[in-house]
């Protein structure tokens, strides 16, 4: 029985390394629990909005990513909930097809990285 309890325990954590996946296609808020997510912006631009602290999000990352590369025909919007900043903006405007961000916090503000790395 020992046997079988380590496996589920290995299990268990292996399970809880797996990022979550969300597909959005209208005005949404994201929580911590987001980890990637695809925006389908084919029926019109439309906004996302970080609904944590950038206090919250440390040591954490969220990738947003262009679904069917549609952000040039119709943008994504990513906003803040509060009065934290984007790479030192208000918002941050996805607008080319295939266009992905990984937004990161320094616990005062959000930052971005082009591309998954």
């Amino acid at each position: 029985m020992a046997g079988l309890k380590n496996v589920q325990v290995h299990t268990n954590f292996v399970n809880s390394l797996k990022r979550k996946q969300r597909t959005i296609s209208t005005t949404a808020t994201l929580t911590q629990a987001d980890c990637i997510v695809i925006c389908v912006t084919t029926a019109g631009a439309f906004t996302v909005t970080l609904g944590m602290t950038a206090a919250e999000l440390v040591g954490q990352y969220i990738d947003i990513i262009d679904g069917p590369s549609d952000f040039a025909a119709a943008n994504l919007t990513i906003d803040t909930a509060g009065a934290e900043t984007i790479d030192g903006a208000a918002t941050l405007v996805l607008s080319g097809d295939n266009d992905h961000r990984r937004i990161y916090s320094d616990g005062t503000n959000f930052f971005t990285l082009d591309g998954l790395s």
